[in-house]
């Protein structure tokens, strides 16, 4: 049984194993799971399960006083802006404000989502 679990790059995840987790917690009064990934657009993928409901939770469709969950999602002003603004950059990557290596190494791979679409999708997911 396991007291607390961390998955880590669970987009490559189904939601078998996480349900598999929570299942093991099932006697505990205090269960702690952490799960940390980017969505991806994929199909089999527990983020997109794990999205779905912490935005439920969120907009007060359900109440789970015991579930956290930090979303980052660009609405589209933003997306259209990834381009040229730097701004962005810092909005979705905190660590740019104060790191000028991780500053720059954002833009050149944001100059490579710019000259090639095969770089957009990892981009857009992990800037």
């Amino acid at each position: 049984m396991a007291n607390i679990y961390l998955a880590d790059e669970s987009r490559l995840l189904d939601d078998y194993p996480i349900d598999a987790m929570r299942s093991s917690q099932i006697t505990l009064d205090n269960k702690l799971g952490i799960i940390i990934s980017t969505q991806y657009p994929n199909e089999a993928n527990v983020m997109l399960t794990e999205i779905d409901y912490a935005k439920r939770v969120l907009d007060g469709l359900i109440e789970n006083k015991r579930y956290f969950s930090l979303l980052y999602e660009p609405n589209e002003n933003i997306r259209k802006q990834l381009a040229k603004n730097d701004l962005v950059i810092y909005q979705s990557n905190s660590v740019s404000v104060e790191n000028e290596k991780v500053f720059k190494a954002i833009v050149d791979k944001r100059t490579m989502a710019i000259l090639y679409e095969s770089k957009r999708e990892n981009y857009i997911c992990k800037q």
